[in-house]
């Protein structure tokens, strides 16, 4: 299979929801707090679903800082350094994806403990470089979960990859003993530092924030104390992916379609969801599902949502999808 192939069938599993990065995700949360991940997606449905919802970003007058503009093309994001120039893929026109294939990290080098790599990368983020922010996130998300029962909980299927368990377990190890000083950092360990890197305008950020915005309303302490948190999170999350389309990532319109499909984050608009669903078809298209011997085809995931509109409804989402690429893409 050639690399642009695989490419477009990574995006439709994805799109599928068969992420086996996903899987291994525990929630992170906040200041460092860690909860049972089922727990805290059920607590911010329940959370969202008692506020009102909104048809799309607005704007949240308590935010200390903004992201700088959108429209400005990759090469100007890069140089912001609001995204990673490792982690993109160019598209055309002002279009980009985001990707981390096979979990890319920068890291801290070898040896080095994370708190010191985290500390070479302050002052960068305290100049307002969003990716130095996100890699910031990106160091305390590894260590927590390389810290996490479900690290070792996994080390059964590995045997049956082929993965030699001994040696996963005497990294996880050495991975702990360099975490331990980050993890346990009382001034580092309070910070939000998802929230800020996306304030800062980290493309990756906002993606991550709107995709499990669990991870930043925290425990149901916060929410008690908070009980606007669940509303302006949501908001935040419809800005960020709003954001990210007008900067040209494609990743974004697929994430604004979803939220237009399930009405958690955005009132339930199904023109609307087609509408980004086709921008983003027409930018990165998506590979067809593989037929599996015996089974039948799986279904088309947008064909579904246009057969739930009439003939008028989706003539009016094609010309919204115009719309849509022309202002973010071309």
């Amino acid at each position: 299979m050639s690399a642009s192939k695989a490419n477009a069938m990574n995006r439709r599993l994805r799109w599928f929801g068969i992420s086996f990065a996903a899987l291994g995700l525990v929630a992170v949360l906040g200041a460092g707090v860690n909860i049972g991940f089922a727990e805290v997606r059920q607590r911010f449905v329940e959370a969202l679903q008692s506020q009102p919802r909104v048809q799309g970003a607005s704007r949240d007058s308590s935010s200390a800082s903004r992201p700088a503009s959108t429209g400005d093309g990759l090469e100007a994001l890069i140089r912001a350094r609001r995204v990673d120039p490792e982690v993109v893929r160019r598209l055309g026109g002002r279009a980009f994806e985001v990707s981390r294939p096979g979990g890319v990290r920068r890291g801290p080098r070898s040896g080095e403990q994370s708190l010191d790599y985290v500390k070479r990368l302050l002052p960068a983020s305290q100049r307002g470089e969003a990716a130095a922010t996100y890699d910031v996130w990106l160091a305390f998300f590894d260590c927590q979960n390389a810290t996490s029962p479900d690290a070792t909980a996994s080390l059964p299927l590995m045997a049956t990859a082929g993965i030699d368990p001994q040696r996963e377990i005497e990294r996880l190890t050495r991975v702990a003993l360099a975490c331990e000083s980050l993890l346990t950092d009382p001034e580092l360990s309070r910070v939000n530092w998802l929230e800020r890197a996306a304030e800062q305008g980290s493309i990756e950020a906002m993606l991550v924030y709107a995709g499990a915005p669990d991870r930043i309303l925290g425990s149901l302490a916060n929410v008690l104390r908070e009980p606007d948190r669940p509303r302006l999170v949501r908001e935040r999350a419809m800005r960020y992916l709003e954001q990210a389309a007008a900067a040209g990532n494609v990743n974004a319109l697929r994430k604004l379609s979803e939220a237009f499909k399930g009405g958690l984050l955005a009132d339930r608009n199904l023109v609307r969801a087609y509408a980004y669903a086709l921008a983003s078809n027409r930018v990165n298209p998506l590979a067809p599902m593989p037929r599996v011997p015996g089974l039948p085809p799986f279904p088309d995931p947008d064909e579904l949502l246009a057969s739930q509109l009439s003939p008028t409804q989706r003539q009016e989402a094609k010309a919204l999808a115009d719309q849509i690429v022309a202002g973010c893409c071309r």
